[in-house]
């Protein structure tokens, strides 16, 4: 009887004890899973948001997995984070399904699109805490895009002023970049979600060359230059994403693509986009 009571005690205590300590529970991260209510609102208002994150999840919890990361945190925050991208979905590429949607950032200048992109991170905190996921979560969505720029809408900008005083730090993200190593495979694992979705990839080496070069940009870029990832890590996480994405690649259906616009940074035009990976390599590879 004294050890049922131990246990009852406890798990009426556990929520009150995580939140006096400010930590994060596997029993707590298993409760807020995808049946959450505010998965629920992401699948109804943004439902292209909703399957990427879940394809993003399933990224990443494999990657996390083959390096002894923390596989079911990283899981479970890629549900959450792009939650903030509900207050404008339409403006997002996996939301856009009308001839109208696609219109979206025709019609304002890069500038504004680049402040519409840049904001579904404070959004989504603002919902995170609203909703009071835990705080283990929110770094995660803070840190999903890093200090990555908006390449595209930096480019368009540059067009439209070309003797201005236009500056990459104009069409950054703030950050912070990723301060660990779960934080940081969330990145890869969004960026190469959203951005294989524009390629043609045929064939496991395709794949994997494709995945090594969206390491290698964010590398070069910085992104990693806060957390402990090493280059062995990153080289088994590559054999991990590129696995996971060949079995993705076999049955998903793509939806209209422009990976700045989808996930915030560094990608091209859709009619820029390469349609061979060795296009995009060069013919040396990764």
């Amino acid at each position: 009887i004294n050890g049922v009571l131990s246990v009852w005690i406890a798990f009426l205590l556990l929520p009150l004890l995580e939140d006096m300590l400010g930590v994060t529970t596997e029993f707590k991260l298993r409760e807020i899973s995808i049946y959450h209510p505010l998965l629920r609102q992401l699948e109804e208002k943004a439902p292209g948001t909703y399957y990427h994150s879940l394809n993003v999840s399933a990224l990443a919890e494999s990657a996390a997995a083959a390096i002894g990361a923390n596989q079911l945190l990283v899981k479970v925050a890629a549900y959450y984070h792009d939650i903030g991208k509900m207050e404008k979905p339409s403006y997002f590429a996996e939301n856009q399904f009308t001839e109208e949607d696609k219109k979206k950032h025709s019609k304002i200048s890069p500038q504004m699109s680049c402040l519409i992109i840049r904001n579904h991170v404070k959004l989504g905190l603002e919902m995170a805490r609203e909703y009071k996921l835990p705080e283990a979560i929110l770094p995660f969505i803070a840190e999903h895009h890093g200090t990555t720029l908006l390449s595209y809408f930096y480019d368009e900008a540059r067009k439209e002023d070309p003797h201005g005083t236009i500056t990459q730090e104009d069409f950054r993200y703030p950050g912070p970049k990723p301060q660990t190593i779960e934080s940081a495979i969330l990145m890869i694992a969004d960026s190469i979600e959203a951005a294989s979705r524009s390629m043609n990839l045929v064939g496991e080496n395709q794949i994997r060359l494709f995945v090594k070069r969206m390491i290698n940009d964010k590398t070069i870029d910085g992104q990693f230059d806060e957390c402990n990832l090493t280059f062995k890590e990153l080289g088994i996480m590559t054999e991990s994403f590129t696995r996971t994405l060949k079995t993705m690649m076999h049955r998903r259906i793509a939806y209209p693509s422009n990976p700045d616009i989808e996930t915030g940074g560094g990608g091209k035009k859709p009619e820029q986009q390469p349609n061979k990976v060795q296009s995009l390599f060069g013919r040396g590879g990764a």
